[in-house]
């Protein structure tokens, strides 16, 4: 499985992670982040639920349009079943955007859960934070270095990095 796959389903995970205490028990979550005790009131029970709903929509759009399940049931002309980040690539129009828009959420999800984790000193804003900046920092080498590298194939990144050969852009023809 390369860096773009296990890319979008992590997000998709954490995302699911994140949606079934939501929607399961909202008076529990917000029991425990307040400050006070208090019985929460209606609405923020609906919040909660309807943060759950959007992160559950969330993930299954990002694995929807990021082409890791397919949308259309023709074969494309290309021999390759990898997604490029090519604009053109008819496997997954959407990949790119999909990833930079999931990446600066979870770039702004970190920020947000260790400015809460300082204030607070709560461990569960600290696990938000180190799970969201780990997918966040994957998400931005991966735009950085594939993206913006002019359409360089996923999997010859991937052997480029993780089986510890160097392979130059002007090398490989891309």
């Amino acid at each position: 499985m390369d860096v773009f796959y296990a890319y979008t389903y992590s997000t998709a995970a954490w995302f699911g992670v994140q949606t079934i205490p939501l929607m399961l028990s909202p008076k529990l979550i917000i029991t425990i982040l307040s400050t006070e005790a208090r019985k929460p009131t209606v609405l923020e029970e609906y919040l909660c639920r309807s943060l759950a709903f959007t992160l559950l929509a969330f993930a299954v759009v990002t694995v929807l349009l990021t082409g890791t399940i397919p949308l259309s049931s023709t074969l494309s002309e290309s021999e390759s079943a990898e997604i490029t980040a090519d604009p053109d690539d008819p496997k997954a129009p959407y990949a790119v955007p999909t990833l930079t828009v999931t990446a600066a959420l979870h770039a702004v999800t970190a920020i947000y859960t260790y400015m809460q984790y300082t204030r607070n000193g709560q461990i569960g804003f600290a696990f938000a934070e180190l799970a969201s900046g780990l997918l966040a920092s994957i998400g931005c080498w991966w735009y950085a270095c594939c993206a913006l590298a002019g359409g360089l194939m996923l999997t010859s990144m991937q052997s480029c990095v993780w089986d510890g050969e160097r392979k130059d852009i002007e090398e490989d023809g891309r």
